[in-house]
């Protein structure tokens, strides 16, 4: 299926409900580091994560 890298972030959220990884998170949504640091800069923006932390983020 083609989906985004955000519907793959929050779809790989819904089943690890803390990012706490952000290499391996990139290994299994299969994406660049920096793509998938764009995309939850996003979501944090949009109040859909929470960032805790450096490299840790949960679900809204």
């Amino acid at each position: 299926m083609n989906q985004s890298v955000e519907e793959k972030v929050m779809n790989y959220m819904e089943l690890h409900p803390m990012l706490d990884n952000v290499s391996v998170a990139c290994h299994n949504l299969h994406c660049s580091r920096r793509q998938l640091q764009r995309v939850l800069k996003k979501l944090c923006e949009d109040k859909r994560i929470v960032r805790l932390e450096k490299g840790k983020y949960v679900l809204q």
